[in-house]
């Protein structure tokens, strides 16, 4: 008896060993995952919440004057679009057309104004005349029915003295001489010349029987491009050379510390007083301004000065890589 007794005891604490000091049998290992089914799932899948990501709308262009044209978007620059705008409309039918050479970002202010070129367009007669091949040493002379009643280096003195054909483009251009021009004109023509024009698109720089012309500031900037390029192409530097070699420097040149090939021209009175230019820059660029200013105004060359102090500005942003568009 004692030992059934005995038994039945060691029985009992074995079984209380192993079902715990409360008696209640463990839980099994999967009952935390699933007694409460999605708890987990919520728990690892969905993200926390984040402030919601916000984007600025891009900044609307800065609005400039009906008069400029131009495809440039950064609103720094046009900033310094409507400085240059500013200054051109303080002027009387003024107009300017700026081009860059390498990416060609442009503007014109008053573009479709149209004026006598005076010696301006010497520079394109000129490069018509490098194209075509004309003979730099070939010799012309200077008789009295090619004289113009316009002064210049070459006079009444000159009638009879031979010239080469560079030497008479060196003075058309430097010294912007009429008669020199004149000269060149006589023995080449308008015809060919025209049809070169016209196919680089600049009707408004043809000429009509008569060695000068009407001209906008848009086509004399085109030509001056044409210019530059030929130049660095053709690595033909004669004309660029010339047009940095001229004689007045009171316009574009004013404004700027850079190499400027240009040439200016000068009507008379208030019928145009202009100047078209290469400016060597770091990244050079081209630009026209042309006036109805009377040169012996105090202020005839002051908007040439600001216009180019702008405008080196203008290209400087441009590529200094915060207004690179």
């Amino acid at each position: 008896m004692r030992r059934f007794t005995l038994a039945l005891i060691l029985a009992a604490a074995m079984l209380a060993s192993c079902t715990g000091t409360a008696g209640i049998p463990p839980e099994p290992l999967d009952a935390a995952v699933t007694a409460s089914p999605g708890a987990a799932e919520s728990a690892v899948s969905e993200p926390p919440e984040t402030a919601a990501e916000t984007t600025s709308a891009p900044e609307p262009p800065l609005p400039l004057p009906e008069t400029v044209e131009t495809n440039i978007e950064d609103n720094a620059a046009r900033a310094i679009l409507a400085e240059i705008a500013d200054v051109v409309s303080a002027y009387w039918e003024a107009s300017v057309s700026f081009i860059d050479t390498a990416e060609g970002w442009y503007y014109t202010i008053n573009g479709g104004l149209s004026y006598p070129s005076a010696s301006t367009i010497k520079a394109l007669y000129c490069q018509y005349l490098l194209e075509a091949g004309a003979d730099f040493s070939a010799e012309l002379i200077l008789t009295e029915s090619k004289r113009t009643s316009s002064t210049g280096l070459l006079d009444e003195e000159d009638v009879g003295s031979v010239f080469t054909v560079g030497e008479l483009m060196g003075y058309a251009i430097c010294d912007s001489d009429n008669m020199a021009y004149r000269l060149l004109y006589e023995k080449y023509g308008y015809r060919k010349y025209n049809e070169w024009v016209r196919g680089l698109g600049l009707e408004n720089a043809a000429m009509g029987g008569y060695e000068f012309c009407d001209v906008t500031a848009r086509d004399l900037s085109l030509g001056m491009l044409r210019i530059y390029r030929w130049s660095v192409e053709q690595e033909d530097e004669r004309l660029v050379s010339l047009l940095c070699g001229t004689s007045w420097n009171m316009q574009i040149p004013l404004g700027t510390t850079h190499t400027v090939a240009h040439k200016y021209g000068y009507q008379g009175g208030t019928d145009g007083y202009h100047d078209t230019a290469i400016v060597f820059a770091d990244v050079p660029y081209v630009l026209t301004v042309m006036t109805h200013n009377w040169l012996y105004s105090k202020d005839a060359n002051d908007i040439f000065f600001e216009v180019t102090l702008l405008t080196d500005e203008l290209q400087e942003l441009l590529y200094s890589g915060e207004g690179k568009v």
